[in-house]
């Protein structure tokens, strides 16, 4: 268990650094506000796979279940802290969108980790 909060805790800080690396060029460049959810979907996807597949990696089989349930842990929590931070609880085609992703990048990175390992 100790090694899932770790490796959610990961995905969270891999999420938060890019996302500043993001504000960061935003701020310094003229990209498009259309490129945000595309890029945020990405920085998901990359986050979520490396929680997935160091989590994975670790436990040595059933990659996709384990990487499956640490993508759902990453996007529930991110939803919660997003929901509260909002004070907005409802779900869209992004947020729907965002769980696919997490999902299946978690899962990838899983079944990346066990193969690896």
């Amino acid at each position: 268990m100790r090694k899932f909060i770790l490796n959610l805790i990961l995905e969270v800080i891999i999420s938060l650094l890019l996302f500043f690396v993001l504000s960061i060029i935003m701020s310094l460049t003229s990209i498009s506000e259309k490129l945000i959810i595309p890029i945020t979907i990405v920085i998901t996807f990359l986050s979520v796979f490396i929680g997935g597949f160091n989590y994975s990696k670790f436990k040595g089989k059933n990659g996709i279940i384990h990487g499956g349930l640490l993508g759902i842990s990453y996007i529930f929590l991110i939803y919660i802290i997003s929901s509260i931070i909002n004070s907005d609880f409802r779900l869209g085609l992004n947020s729907i969108i965002m769980i696919v992703v997490s999902i299946f990048g978690s899962a990838i990175g899983g079944i990346t980790g066990v193969n690896i390992s």
